[in-house]
């Protein structure tokens, strides 16, 4: 180690080779002046490093150690050497400040790893039964930390952005090299290099901002506080984009099958994964397809019913003032009203408005005859079925759709109740995100995904390479390639 002082290598050569291997956006570098002229520098990622104690341990001892050339080595004699440029960029990435010395071949390095994962709250709108119990924050630094934490590559490059004239917001596009698709990253870069407004505060504006004010109720990009999501889908080959002051991360592009996924890695085999896949989807039908039928079935197509059910359901409705769709409305409209109100409200006041809602107004609905028992059966199916969605954004444009399917029902029965849905896979159909159909693996099929992904997931086939929805630069994955150049 004390070596060092016979060679002539500068430490401005490892400022181009470590700004050529990391992102430099991201890389920090302090100079330093020691003795006899001679100058060293403390490289570091800023999202990583505690910056207290590389001022406290690194910076201010060497600085008070700098007339006296043995001071300098006890100093750097506190660090471990690195024997290589690859282990400097693998201790930098695990948290590690690297320090060089003119006329030094390696590196002394430090561990200054800044553990921010421990002091962050657990998920509160993605609740997980079984993984990581941590969430972003508002802070850029502290959430790039826990990425980087469940993402230590030296691939993994980080570009942050500043965006609004007045605000000059920090954001961070991340992609990984080699895996990202580069027409999607250039969209999106650009896409958010182009904007041109005043202030931006959260991820959810980038989102309608990237993709512009569409009619659409439909999230085009997926919003997410869990940074191990944020891990799955870098390496996937997607986006992500995290906003100073937001403790949400947005990722891009996005389809419908994708919002529905859930954290089902704790379900051991394959079936147990296809049959909670199965229940997520019936209950997105019953969401938005249970309050259309029930309306195209008593108000117009009643002959379509089994003639006992249909004398149960006509004594159920007996005294009843209102036709079957002016119910069905009306009560539609009062059950989302409980549940914006149940949002809104604090937790145990949320739990409290939700089971009034449910059980007290509805009993008493009943019991005054302006509503039948059917309906709210069938309201209770709907708001289980909205609840089962695991994207909030999504079961909010479920929420609306029904409406209109609704009304079409009531009106057309059983005709309007499919023409309502196919109106709704056609505008599925008609969305894009950042280029990737919104209906992707369905629509256009793709086998490979529907296959191995979207039904059933995750099969061998989906651990060796990657979806191709997301069109990965490099659709293998390091393990896969490992196991057929291996012996």
């Amino acid at each position: 180690m004390f070596g060092w002082w016979k060679s002539k290598r500068k430490w401005s050569d490892w400022i181009r080779a470590l700004d050529a291997a990391l992102s430099p956006s991201e890389l920090k570098w302090l100079r330093l002046r020691l003795d006899g002229g001679r100058e060293a520098a403390v490289a570091y990622l800023d999202s990583v490093v505690d910056r207290r104690r590389l001022r406290e341990d690194v910076v201010r001892p060497l600085v008070d150690a700098a007339p006296d050339p043995k001071a300098i080595r006890r100093v750097l004699s506190m660090g471990e050497p690195a024997e290589s440029l690859s282990e400097i960029k693998r201790k930098v990435l695990d948290g590690w400040a690297a320090v060089f010395v003119d006329g030094a071949p390696l590196a002394c390095t430090f561990d200054l790893f800044h553990p921010a994962a421990r002091d962050v709250p657990e998920p509160s709108t993605e609740q997980t039964l079984l993984g990581p119990k941590y969430a972003f924050v508002e802070q850029l630094r502290v959430n790039l930390n826990l990425v980087r934490s469940r993402l230590p590559v030296e691939e993994l490059r980080i570009e942050q952005l500043e965006i609004g004239r007045r605000s000059r917001t920090k954001v961070a596009v991340l992609s990984v090299k080699d895996v990202t698709n580069r027409e999607i990253l250039h969209e999106v870069r650009e896409g958010l290099k182009s904007l041109d407004i005043d202030w931006v505060d959260d991820a959810s504006v980038l989102s309608e901002l990237l993709f512009g004010r569409t009619l659409t109720p439909f999230p085009l990009g997926q919003l997410t506080e869990r940074p191990v999501r944020v891990a799955r889908a870098l390496m996937n080959g997607r986006v992500a984009v995290l906003v100073d002051g937001s403790p949400f991360a947005l990722i891009v592009p996005t389809t419908l099958v994708e919002l529905q996924k859930d954290s089902e890695g704790f379900l051991q085999g394959p079936l147990n994964r296809l049959f909670a896949r199965f229940l997520r989807a019936a209950g997105t039908l019953l969401a938005v397809l249970g309050p259309a039928t029930y309306a195209a079935l008593l108000a117009v197509n009643p002959q379509i019913l089994p003639t006992p059910l249909a004398v149960t359901v006509a004594v159920t409705r007996e005294g009843v003032p209102y036709p079957v769709l002016g119910e069905i409305l009306v009560l539609l409209l009062l059950q989302d009203l409980v549940q914006q109100a149940a949002m809104q409200a604090p937790g145990p006041l949320g739990q409290t408005l939700t089971i009034v809602g449910s059980l007290i107004i509805g009993q008493a609905a009943v019991t005054a005859r302006l509503a039948s028992s059917l309906v709210i059966i069938v309201l209770a199916g709907t708001a289980i079925g909205s609840l089962i969605i695991v994207n909030f954004p999504l079961s909010f444009a479920i929420r609306i759709w029904k409406y209109p399917i609704t009304v079409l029902a009531g009106f057309l029965g059983a005709f309007g109740l499919v023409a309502g849905f196919a109106s709704l896979l056609v505008h599925l159909a008609s969305l894009q995100s950042a280029g990737v159909p919104y209906l992707k693996p369905f629509a256009p099929l793709n086998w490979y995904d529907l296959v191995h992904y979207s039904v059933v997931a995750p099969s061998r086939q989906a651990i060796e390479r990657r979806p191709q929805t997301w069109r990965a630069a490099d659709t293998r994955r390091t393990g896969s390639r490992a196991r057929q150049d291996g012996p």
